[in-house]
């Protein structure tokens, strides 16, 4: 079975508060070239596990506010203040909306048969989060299995070879 046919149909789950196609169509061309797909180490447990995120970074607070009304969730940050730079230029504020793990799942699966430069990492990272939703074979407070941690950390390596293979 083919990625897009189980993106397909585990997209219809989310159909309810989905963006309508004009908005899915631009936000994905604005995400292929501002966005970001990352799976990043975890900080908050003892464990070297990872987690995905999604964003896009720009200077436009309008265009971020409406990202944010748009899909209904994500968080909205300033990055760095507006100022100027070493060469005496002056800098713009740089603005971030950005989604959790269930969240950014939720967008790609949704907006994957409108991206274009970010599929592949679309894919990878879809296949990330199916993995780390599976069941677990592990209780809760028992030890984390170590091959966890290496497939999620090889995940995220092929993410990164994925990124820089586009540039």
């Amino acid at each position: 079975m083919s990625i897009e046919k189980i993106l397909l149909e585990r997209a219809e789950v989310f159909t309810d508060n989905s963006p309508c196609v004009a908005d899915l169509a631009w936000f994905a061309g604005l995400f292929d070239g501002e966005g970001y797909i990352g799976i990043l180490p975890s900080r908050k447990n003892r464990y070297n596990s990872y987690h995905l995120v999604i964003g896009i970074n720009m200077t436009h607070y309008a265009t971020i506010k409406h990202i944010r009304s748009v899909w209904g969730f994500g968080s909205v940050n300033l990055i760095k203040q507006a100022h100027i730079g070493k060469d005496g230029c002056s800098r713009k504020a740089l603005w971030r909306w950005c989604v959790g793990p269930n969240q950014s799942l939720q967008v790609l699966m949704i907006c994957y048969p409108y991206l274009v430069t970010k599929k592949e990492q679309a894919i990878q990272a879809i296949s990330f989060q199916f993995y780390k939703q599976r069941p677990r074979t592990w209780g809760f407070r028992k030890c984390r299995p170590i091959i966890e941690n290496e497939v999620e950390e090889t995940m995220a390596k092929n993410l990164r070879m994925i990124r820089e293979e586009v540039v």
